[in-house]
C-alpha cells in the first residue's frame, strides 16, 4: 500500500479523514460479495493513506413462528463456534478475492449487526466503513423487493 503523507494530501486538496483510522470492510463471509467490498476498501484506503481492517458480525439465530415464546440466549459455546465458522468463511473469501488479503486484521463480533459494527468503527476510529446490502432472498427477488 502506498502511504501518502497528510501534508501532501492536504496540499493536493484531498480531504483528510476525520478519524484517521483504518477503512473497515464489513463482511458476511460470502465469496460473491468479497471482491467488490475489498476493491472499494482498497481504493479508499490508498486514497486516504490508511490501512484496511475487516469486521464480521455473527448474528443471533433467527426465530420464526406465530406464537410469542421466550427464547433462551444462545450458549457461549454456540456463539464461539458460530464466530469460528464465520472467521473461516471470511478468511477464505479474502483469500480468493483478487483485491482482498487474508493478512488484513479481522475482528469477528456477535450480535445484531448495526450496534457491534458502529461500536467497532468508533473503537478503531475508522475513517470509513465499507459494507454491502447482503444477498437478497429468492422471494425478495421474485416479488421485486431487493
Amino acid at each position: 500500500m502506498i502511504q501518502v503523507p497528510a501534508s501532501q494530501r492536504a496540499a493536493a486538496g484531498v480531504p483528510l479523514p476525520a478519524a484517521g483510522g483504518p477503512v473497515l470492510v464489513a463482511s458476511d463471509g460470502s465469496a460473491d460479495g468479497a471482491e467488490p467490498l475489498c476493491a472499494a476498501a482498497r481504493v479508499a484506503a490508498e486514497a486516504l493513506g490508511v490501512g484496511v481492517e475487516v469486521v464480521a458480525v455473527c448474528e443471533p439465530p433467527a426465530v420464526a413462528g406465530t406464537e410469542v415464546v421466550e427464547v433462551p440466549a444462545p450458549s457461549a459455546l454456540l456463539v464461539e463456534r458460530r464466530k469460528a465458522l464465520l472467521r473461516a468463511d471470511v478468511t477464505r473469501a479474502l483469500s480468493i478475492s483478487p483485491s482482498g488479503s487474508p493478512d488484513w486484521p479481522l475482528a469477528v463480533l456477535a450480535g445484531p449487526p448495526s450496534r457491534p459494527l458502529a461500536a467497532h468503527a468508533a473503537q478503531r476510529h475508522a475513517s470509513l466503513l465499507v459494507m454491502g446490502l447482503g444477498r437478497p432472498s429468492p422471494l425478495d427477488r421474485l416479488f421485486g423487493r431487493e
